[in-house]
C-alpha cells in the first residue's frame, strides 16, 4: 500500500508502506524531505488520526482536520489518487512492468507529476516543486530515462565475466549514492541502485545480439517473479492506497451516491449528457461552491 501527499497545485508525493501503522512514519519522511507542512486534511480513517500520525503532528505543530462522513471529493488526496492510479495504470500497462513494482512507478509518476508546469493559475508557469520548495527543479536525471527502459549498467566484475549487464529502469533513487543514481531491475529480478547507468543507442536497439540480450533479460525477470505478476490491461490498484474510498472500504459507513462520477468510465460521448444540469460542488479557495454542468466540451 502506500500513502499519498497532494496539494492543490498537483504538488504529489507516495510513499509506499507495507501496512497502515506505517502513515506516521511517512508523514515524517514527507517532514524530512520537503518541511513542515502548516496544515493538513485528512479522511477519519485511524492511521490517520491516532498513533505515530497523532504524534508527529503534535511535536511539529501541525494543525489536523478531518473531512465530514460522505464527502470524499472535499479531500484533494482523493482526486490526487484516482489521477495517480490512471497514469501508473498506462505507465504498466503499455510497458508489460511486473505488478511487483507498481510502487517504484508510482514514485516516478508523483516525481515527474511534481516536475511538470500545469494551467492552474497560482503557478504562472511554474512547476508545482518550484512553488513548494522555492528552487527551480533540475530535471537533468529524468530526460535521459523513460519508465521501464532497458539499459545497460556497468559492474566491477572479474575477467572474464562481463562488465556490461542489462537492465530495466526503475526511476531515481533520491536517497541513495550522489546525483544521477538510479533504481534498476537486474535479471535476478532484485532491485539495484546503480550510476553506472548508460542508453542504448538506436544502432544497438537494431541489433539482433542486443534485441536477444533483452528478450532473454525480460524471460529471466518472467521466470524469476512468475509470468502471471506481470502487468495488463484488466489490472487495478484495488487496496493499494490506504486513504482510498474508490478503491477500498472506506473506514467508515460510506454512501455511494456520494461519490463523485467518473466521465472516464463511460465508454461513449453520448453517455456525458446524463450530466446535463446535474447539480455539482466546486472548490473554490477554501472552501465550496455549487454549480450546474451547462453543456459538454
Amino acid at each position: 500500500m502506500a500513502q499519498l501527499f497532494a496539494n492543490d497545485i498537483k504538488y504529489l508525493r507516495i510513499y509506499p508502506m507495507q501496512k497502515k501503522s506505517e502513515a506516521g512514519s511517512a508523514l515524517l519522511e514527507l517532514i524530512q524531505d520537503i518541511g513542515i507542512p502548516s496544515a493538513i486534511h485528512t479522511d477519519g480513517a485511524k492511521e490517520l488520526s491516532m498513533g505515530k500520525w497523532k504524534s508527529v503532528c503534535s511535536d511539529f505543530g501541525i494543525k489536523q482536520t478531518i473531512t465530514e462522513p460522505y464527502s470524499p471529493w472535499r479531500n484533494r488526496a482523493e482526486l490526487n489518487i484516482r489521477e495517480a492510479k490512471k497514469k501508473i495504470h498506462l505507465l504498466m500497462s503499455r510497458t508489460n512492468t511486473p505488478k511487483c513494482l507498481w510502487d517504484y512507478c508510482a514514485s516516478y509518476v508523483a516525481d515527474i507529476t511534481c516536475l511538470t508546469a500545469n494551467d492552474i493559475y497560482v503557478l504562472h508557469g511554474r512547476t508545482p516543486h518550484e512553488m513548494v520548495t522555492g528552487n527551480t527543479p533540475d530535471i537533468t536525471e529524468y530526460v535521459e530515462f523513460s519508465w521501464y527502459q532497458p539499459i545497460i549498467y556497468y559492474e566491477d566484475l572479474l575477467f572474464p565475466d562481463t562488465k556490461r549487464k542489462i537492465a530495466r529502469w526503475l526511476g531515481v533513487a533520491h536517497h541513495v549514492g550522489q546525483a544521477l543514481c538510479y533504481w534498476l531491475l537486474a535479471n535476478s529480478g532484485q532491485v539495484i541502485a546503480r550510476t553506472t547507468v548508460q542508453q542504448l543507442t538506436d544502432d544497438e536497439l537494431l541489433s539482433p545480439v542486443i534485441q536477444q540480450e533483452i528478450r532473454d533479460f525480460d524471460l529471466q525477470v518472467s521466470q524469476v517473479l512468475a509470468s502471471d505478476t506481470f502487468w495488463n490491461s484488466d489490472s487495478s490498484f484495488d487496496d493499494i492506497f490506504s486513504n482510498d474510498v474508490y478503491g477500498q472500504e472506506c473506514v467508515e459507513p460510506y454512501d455511494p451516491s456520494a461519490e463523485m462520477p467518473n466521465q472516464n468510465e463511460f465508454p461513449d460521448y453520448d453517455s456525458y449528457d446524463q450530466y446535463i444540469s446535474a447539480q455539482v460542488l466546486l472548490p473554490r479557495g477554501d472552501s465550496y461552491e455549487k454549480g450546474t454542468v451547462i453543456r459538454r466540451k
